[in-house]
């Protein structure tokens, strides 16, 4: 009976049906985004701070910015949406593969918490927003307008895997399925903040 109970289990979690996650609402997190100045030189990048609040009694597990999560190439999506005195196009060369997810990048977030999904974790910890870390962004003096995005929401969680379509040996694992399964499906976006970049 024990191995009957078992296989139905293991079959629900590595089928399809994605609808069982976290129970939570944005509205059980703040989201907050600063920087260390609010006038930059010419030539400097600004220097950004995310922190995401668990606002409730409850620990929650939240995903970090992974390979690709700037781009919105694969959950979470973690981005800066920036609104630039001149507006302009700047092209970013990217390599077209990301990495898989590990079990180290889902992180329990204790109640109060404050979780930065950039935060260092190992040798080469998450990915930052490439974009926002270039100068390039920044080459027109004036005032920028600066939000910080961050989504979960998706009912299928090899959304979160990357662009492999497949899991690897160290992803397909029950456990990192199921701590998939318990990251909250939110929508959250960061207090605007502006920068001003000089002459």
């Amino acid at each position: 009976m024990r191995n009957i109970i078992l296989s139905i289990l293991g079959l629900l979690l590595f089928s399809g049906f994605d609808d069982m996650h976290e129970k939570r609402d944005a509205a059980d997190f703040t989201c907050t985004l600063s920087s260390d100045k609010m006038i930059y030189k010419l030539g400097e990048v600004p220097k950004l701070d995310v922190r995401v609040i668990n606002e409730t009694l409850q620990p929650a597990y939240l995903v970090g910015s992974l390979d690709g999560s700037d781009l919105k190439w694969r959950m979470p999506y973690c981005y800066f949406t920036i609104d630039k005195p001149k507006p302009d196009t700047v092209v970013f060369l990217r390599c077209g593969n990301s990495n898989p997810i590990r079990e180290i990048e889902i992180k329990l977030i204790k109640p109060k918490e404050k979780f930065n999904p950039y935060e260092p974790i190992d040798n080469y910890g998450f990915f930052g927003d490439h974009a926002s870390m270039q100068k390039e962004t920044f080459r027109n003096p004036g005032v920028y307008k600066i939000q910080f995005h961050y989504s979960t929401n998706t009912q299928d969680t090899r959304n979160f895997i990357g662009n492999f379509g497949i899991w690897t040996a160290d992803a397909d694992s029950v456990k990192l399925k199921e701590l998939l399964r318990r990251v909250p499906r939110i929508d959250l976006v960061s207090n605007p903040i502006e920068i001003t970049i000089g002459e």
